[in-house]
């Protein structure tokens, strides 16, 4: 397994497993049966329908073609940096600049992939991201992104384990609508609060957690902060 640590805004080192060449190929594979799919549906439909017959050319590349060629560019840029294939092997594009990608990162990555996959067969990118030591392919390393596991690392010290007793009650269930690299991020600041530099971090992540989640705590951040941590392993 590969990683990277990558700053945060709030000056805070979080480190990721680098998505898995064989996980972005698979992903890819899920988006191509996807493409495959909707083309026979569509073709069918319009065939089975009539419909074919009484619209312009015009009017069926916007149905049929349209979609799956801005396919990339709308789930990732609506699905927090995911397809669907992406979604179901746990994988996202990330910014390296420690922020969620942009619209112009997304655009970027969408007109290389041309030349990465559609051009070259995905050769160019099977080979961009073999080399790379952060996993990039062309695409990636133009928009300074990444794309990134989204399971928890295993090692001890980056898990979310925070021990918890059988009969514990969860005060925030709203805590579900955070992700496994939320909860990292959250415990990353436990750890850095007793240093100079990350004093006033818990502060500032359960006020911004309060918004997020639209919920008011009840307790001082810190001991928030590990309240989340626990309810998230409690989880069903």
């Amino acid at each position: 397994m590969s990683f990277i640590s990558i700053q945060t805004a709030q000056n805070i080192d979080v480190e990721y497993e680098l998505a898995g060449l064989g996980h972005r190929i698979v992903a890819c594979m899920v988006d191509m049966l996807l493409f495959i799919a909707y083309f026979l549906v569509a073709f069918y439909v319009l065939r089975f329908t009539g419909i074919d017959e009484r619209i312009s050319e015009t009017a069926f590349i916007v149905i049929v073609i349209l979609p799956v060629f801005l396919y990339y560019l709308l789930t990732e840029t609506f699905m927090n940096g995911q397809s669907i294939g992406k979604k179901l092997m746990h994988i996202k594009v990330i910014s390296l600049d420690g922020g969620q990608p942009s619209l112009r990162q997304y655009l970027l990555r969408w007109i290389f992939r041309l030349i990465d996959v559609t051009f070259s067969q995905g050769v160019i990118a099977v080979i961009a991201v073999a080399i790379s030591n952060k996993g990039q392919r062309l695409g990636d390393m133009v928009a300074n992104t990444t794309v990134v596991n989204m399971r928890p690392p295993r090692r001890l010290e980056h898990t979310l384990f925070v021990p918890v007793a059988n009969d514990y009650v969860i005060s925030y269930p709203e805590v579900a609508n955070l992700s496994a690299q939320d909860m990292l991020l959250i415990k990353e600041v436990l750890q850095m609060q007793h240093r100079e530099e990350g004093y006033y971090l818990p502060a500032e992540a359960a006020r911004k957690i309060e918004n997020v989640l639209n919920i008011h705590r009840k307790e001082e951040p810190a001991q928030f902060l590990y309240i989340l941590l626990q309810d998230y392993n409690h989880l069903p």
